[in-house]
């Protein structure tokens, strides 16, 4: 599983705080708000240890792609996006391209990652990624927000329309947590709410987008996967729940998750019939004890 980082990735340091900078930042993936800057020649990008920029992405190839260039040219940067003989195509702007210039704000599509070139010097490249991040991460669990969970799900949603490709939605919620807070307070409810997130980020795969979607839910979107080979991970996932141990007013107390997935196109054919259909197998799952994963059993809404 890849490193996690929250700070920049710097390739070559600014030789001031106001040069301007080309940079790539991951605006869709796992690790949302990653910058690297861009430095004169090749920067490889691909699965391989020796890629400047690595992806523990199963659709990306070793060497998937680079991008070639210099921050100091005459008139200004000059970067291109090249693909190098990949597996599942390199896309700028939703078009499959084998060499193609970039210019300020183009989208760079590998894998299930999507980058953003971007010239900005490094005040405004910490600004901007400080304010991404608190706009589109909940603080507490470090999952994404509701609110950019819906981003990516409408992305999602659509790409696999227009691709004709499969993707299951897991809806995932503490099992009695009211009783968590009221008996130990929301400091530790809150605490449970943390462990959770963390445990969420270990367990499921790296293409796969997990978030916070209200209170104790948790939602995760996992594109290329059927509801069949959905309920592996979403099972991984229980099961860890339920050996976390936490500690209160001297005494020790699990807690456990029920989960209901539901997949395009087997269940559904707009968005909201989708959640709906996920949101009847996670009842399903409460209805028939709890601490366990249920497939949505209907035909299409």
């Amino acid at each position: 599983m890849s490193e996690r980082k929250t700070i920049t990735d710097f390739i070559q340091p600014a030789r001031s705080p106001d040069e301007k900078r080309p940079s790539v930042i991951i605006v869709a993936g796992r690790d949302i708000g990653r910058q690297y800057f861009l430095s004169k020649g090749d920067t490889l990008i691909g699965r391989d240890e020796d890629c400047a920029i690595r992806l523990n992405d199963s659709r990306a190839s070793r060497r998937h792609a680079k991008i070639s260039g210099d921050p100091h040219a005459q008139a200004g940067p000059h970067f291109s996006v090249i693909d190098l003989d990949s597996t599942n195509g390199t896309f700028l702007n939703e078009r499959r391209i084998t060499e193609a210039m970039l210019a300020d704000g183009d989208k760079i599509h590998i894998g299930y990652t999507l980058f953003k070139y971007a010239i900005r010097d490094i005040v405004e490249i910490e600004y901007e990624n400080k304010i991404y991040r608190m706009a589109t991460t909940d603080a507490l669990t470090g999952l994404s927000s509701r609110d950019h969970f819906l981003q990516q799900y409408n992305e999602v949603f659509h790409r696999s329309q227009r691709y004709h490709r499969p993707f299951s939605l897991m809806m995932a919620d503490i099992d009695d947590f009211k009783s968590v807070n009221d008996t130990y307070g929301h400091p530790v409810g809150d605490r449970v709410l943390e462990a959770l997130g963390r445990t969420v980020m270990e367990v499921i795969r790296y293409e796969d987008f997990p978030a916070r979607y209200g209170g104790e839910e948790f939602v995760v979107l996992m594109p290329e996967t059927s509801p069949e080979n959905a309920r592996r991970p979403a099972e991984r996932l229980r099961r860890k729940i339920e050996t976390l141990v936490f500690e209160a007013e001297g005494k020790c107390f699990s807690v456990t998750v029920s989960i209901g997935i539901a997949g395009y196109p087997d269940h559904a054919e707009t968005m909201n019939d989708l959640m709906k259909s996920a949101d009847n197998a996670l009842y399903e799952a409460k209805k028939m004890g709890k601490n366990q994963v249920r497939l949505f059993q209907g035909g299409r809404q």
